[in-house]
């Protein structure tokens, strides 16, 4: 079942549901980040595998950190997800409370904190998906027999996290790509 989001933040992301921020399917993910204010994407060298991205506040402005290790269809869903934290941050919703006094919010950080960040994680993923892999465009290539391959190569996503979205959006069951559900 899909996670749904916050009104507000529907309402903000339906503002890049068109436009000049897709190219060929794919999500431009510095032009996007460059119109709602983030200053950088930077690739980073982490002091562990367990980090692929974070989001910090700096003196010039919001940068997102990426591993740089990490292949590149990971590497856009990690962008579209501190994205993700950045959206809900300025709507005031889950991931506000969660920035630490440097500004900074990371996912290790966040696994430390008792685990109570569900909700924050959930919402910032939903919010990747959402950007990266839009439902008209799913719902057309479905409409067209195309595969679960080819729609990650359009989108520019893993396989991995194209049959995620296309779970959440009941268009095929969990179990269909090779993943056990909780029983």
């Amino acid at each position: 079942m899909a996670w749904g989001l916050k009104k507000p933040i529907k309402d903000y992301l339906e503002k890049f549901a068109t436009g000049d921020l897709y190219e060929n399917g794919a999500l431009n993910l510095r032009k996007l980040s460059e119109k709602i204010g983030i200053k950088g994407i930077i690739l980073a060298e982490f002091y562990t595998d367990q980090i692929s991205g974070l989001l910090r506040k700096e003196k010039d402005g919001w940068k997102i950190y990426v591993n740089e290790t990490d292949s590149p269809s990971r590497r856009r869903f990690t962008i579209a997800h501190e994205i993700g934290h950045y959206i809900s941050y300025i709507n005031d919703s889950y991931s506000k409370p969660y920035f630490d006094k440097n500004g900074e919010i990371s996912d290790l950080a966040l696994q430390r904190r008792n685990g109570m960040t569900g909700s924050v994680e959930a919402e910032a993923n939903t919010i990747a998906a959402d950007l990266l892999m839009s439902k008209k465009d799913i719902e057309r290539m479905v409409n067209e027999n195309k595969t679960i391959e080819e729609m990650a190569e359009y989108f520019q996503v893993s396989e991995t996290a194209m049959s995620v979205r296309l779970e959440d959006m009941g268009i095929i069951p969990f179990e269909s790509y090779g993943r056990q559900g909780k029983k």
